[in-house]
This record gives C-alpha cells, sequence and structure tokens, in this order.
C-alpha cells in the first residue's frame, strides 16, 4: 500500500514514498554504522544558527520599520518613492498608525457611515471630502514634474508670474465617489423629484469605474483570515484585520493649511471663465457628452413646481427578515 504525502510535505520528506519500503531496500546494502559527529561540528552548527537568528530578527525589524524613521526618512518621503510624483509630499507631516478595521459584517449601530441615509449620515459623508475644499495651487515647475500639459491647465489669475494652477487633491474626490454609489443604493431617497439629472447615470459609472481602477492600483495585499463561525458550515473570511494606515488626519490637515479658501474657490467656479483665464487649448468634448450637456441645460431650466413630481419612495429590496427596518423618507420630500 502506498503512502503518499501531499506535496508540500513530499518536498521535505522525499524518502517516505512507501510504508513497508521493500522497493527502496531491496538490492540495497546494509547499512553503514555512523562515525560520531565531533564537537566541533556541533560548536559550527551552534554559531551558525545563532547567525542565522541574528540576521532573520535583523530583516524582521527593518520589515516592521518600513516606512518609519528607522532610517531618518520621513513616511511621507518613503510613500512618495513608491508612487508617482505628487508636491503633496513635499510639505505634508504624513505618519502611519495602526488601524483595526471594522470589518464587520452585520450591523453596526455605532458606526456612522454604515447607517441608512439621513440628515446625519450625509453630513458625516460631506465632512469627509468638502466638496470643492479640496482644491490646492500648483506650481509650474511640480505640474512639469507630474508630466501634465500646460496647455490646458487652469492657471490662477491672481498669481502675475502666470505659473501657478489649481489641482484637485485625488483622495477626496473618492471619498465622494464612494457616497455617489451609497446615495445610487437609495436612489428614491436622494432623487425623490423626478425626472433626475439626465447626467446622473454617466456620473455613477464614472464614481463606479474610478474606485475600480484605484482598488486595482493599489493593490491591498493583507491578508484576510478565514475562521470558523458559530453560525456557517464553512470557514468565513475575517475582515476586521490589522492595517498600517496613513493617518487621515494629517491628509485633513494638509488640506485645510494648503487648500484653497472659500474666497478663491468662488473666484475659480464663478469669475475665472468670465475673466478667460489664460489657456492655449481645451479639452475637446465627445459627441454624447455634448448631447448630455444639451439634456442637462433643459432639465435645469425645468420649473420645480410643474414640472417635477415627488414619488413615493421604494423598499429598496427590505424585508421583514433583514433585520433593518423601513427606511425613512428623506425630511426634505415632505
Amino acid at each position: 500500500m502506498k503512502f503518499e504525502k501531499p506535496d508540500m510535505l513530499a518536498r521535505w520528506y522525499p524518502s517516505e514514498v512507501s510504508l513497508e519500503g521493500e522497493e527502496l531496500l531491496s538490492g540495497a546494502q546494509k547499512p553503514q554504522k555512523r562515525r560520531p559527529i565531533s564537537n566541533a561540528y556541533w560548536i559550527f552548527a551552534w554559531v551558525l544558527s545563532i547567525s542565522a537568528s541574528c540576521s532573520m530578527t535583523w530583516s524582521l525589524a527593518r520589515k516592521s520599520c518600513h516606512l518609519s524613521s528607522f532610517d531618518d526618512t520621513s513616511v511621507a518621503d518613503q510613500v512618495a518613492s513608491l508612487n508617482w510624483y505628487s508636491p503633496v509630499y513635499n510639505n505634508i507631516n504624513l505618519s502611519l498608525e495602526h488601524v483595526h478595521l471594522d470589518g464587520e459584517l452585520w450591523w453596526n449601530a455605532s458606526n456612522i457611515y454604515r447607517q441608512d441615509p439621513s440628515p446625519e449620515v450625509d453630513e458625516a459623508w460631506a465632512n469627509l471630502y468638502y466638496s470643492n475644499a479640496n482644491r490646492v495651487f500648483v506650481s509650474e515647475e511640480d505640474a512639469i514634474k507630474m508630466g501634465w500639459d500646460l496647455d490646458i491647465l487652469v492657471k490662477w489669475p491672481d498669481d502675475p508670474t502666470g505659473r501657478t494652477y489649481v489641482a484637485e487633491m485625488n483622495v477626496f474626490h473618492l471619498v465622494h465617489c464612494v457616497n455617489v454609489l451609497r446615495q445610487g443604493a437609495f436612489l428614491d431617497y436622494y432623487w425623490y423629484k423626478r425626472p433626475i439629472d439626465p447626467s446622473y447615470w454617466t456620473h455613477f459609472y464614472h464614481c463606479l469605474d474610478m474606485i475600480r481602477q484605484e482598488i486595482m492600483c493599489t493593490a491591498s495585499l493583507d491578508l484576510n483570515p478565514l475562521v470558523w463561525v458559530d453560525s456557517q458550515n464553512k470557514p468565513f473570511p475575517n475582515f476586521a484585520i490589522d492595517r498600517v494606515c496613513r493617518r487621515w488626519e494629517d491628509v485633513v490637515h494638509y488640506r485645510e493649511e494648503f487648500g484653497l479658501t472659500d474666497a478663491q474657490i468662488h473666484t475659480m467656479t464663478h469669475d475665472m471663465r468670465k475673466q478667460k483665464s489664460p489657456h492655449r487649448r481645451e479639452l475637446a468634448t465627445p459627441p454624447e457628452a455634448k448631447k448630455l450637456f444639451r439634456a442637462y441645460a433643459k432639465w435645469k431650466k425645468l420649473d420645480l413646481e410643474s414640472d417635477f413630481t415627488i414619488i413615493e419612495p421604494g423598499d429598496y429590496g427590505r424585508t421583514s427578515d433583514d433585520l433593518l427596518g423601513r427606511v425613512q423618507p428623506n425630511p426634505k420630500s415632505g
């Protein structure tokens, strides 16, 4: 009877291929008596073991200190070395922190970001990205380093040198996109007046794909352990894992320190087009997008009182068995 080990074990125990072992022993000579191993050999093995242990400890220490001040390089500099150039790394005081993720699958009433839509929930999400407040100034030198086309960039009109441009911090746009998907799960709550904005769905799918690309670009290599759950018949992933994260407060602090002021935001959104902010050319709009813009312009002219219908909110797929209760109507719809 053959005894076959799994492949992994077979690598380490190649001789154990049979319970009887007749195939291996037939015709083989009788094993000779081994000579005793000298003390010098054991001393050498002991020194080698100690050296290997020290080497492994040093290696693990370096890994645990990676992206820290281990080699007197700032966290921002080390993160920057792994990413496309961004001037944000030059001025941000970035730290890393240990975070235990809220990976619970079940309903969590203490997490505001997991709740049904309400004014309080909407405010919590809006406070994460602050709409247009995520705009920052970029020098011409940094724009060139990032590979941007200066001909189409928005120049800041109040800079007499003409070498200051405006940009958006990507992370806050991504949070906005997650919020768009959240709102899409409760479409009747947020768009209780119909017809809805013709650009809604193209915006929705833009955000969906931006998040997909972000996930595939950053590609988290953390592991979720499989665990046993008393109500499950098969292993279940535990998403409540430990992570090393960039401290969110540091990113928000950078935005507060370097972001455009309310007055500057007003200039950007209301005055710069009228002032014909200097630029050499503009990105071309696809024909389909032009049709969408025309439809949006017509929609904007609709009368709120006579041209819109307030709909009854749907059940959002809720049942009496999901233990979540009924989604409350949008207070603005009353």
